[in-house]
């Protein structure tokens, strides 16, 4: 998901959380269909940071909408990315 030579070369690892809130017609749920697949949105995830991007927030845009546009029954969508190892020099901390 890097684009800078530095970073390709360099690489990194990521920490990704969803949050995904929805809206149900149904007094009860029984079935897979009738709530948010979050497997499928963890697939969606994963095909998405594989692909290389110039800027972090365009891969968060991008995956936003296409989990939008698969789950429209989302009445509430966050996410956090954290970049595990921060490549400057003498950084430390969260």
């Amino acid at each position: 998901m890097v684009c800078t030579k530095k970073k390709k070369k360099l690489g990194n690892e990521f920490e990704l959380n969803i949050s995904a809130s929805f809206f149900s017609t149904q007094p009860v749920i029984t079935e897979i269909n009738q709530t948010i697949n979050y497997a499928a949105i963890y697939e969606l995830a994963k095909s998405e940071m594989m692909q290389p991007r110039e800027l972090l927030e365009t891969f968060l845009s991008d995956l936003a909408e296409k989990i939008k546009r698969q789950f429209p029954e989302l009445v509430k969508l966050k996410m956090s990315l954290y970049k595990l190892q921060m490549p400057l020099t003498n950084f430390q901390g969260e």
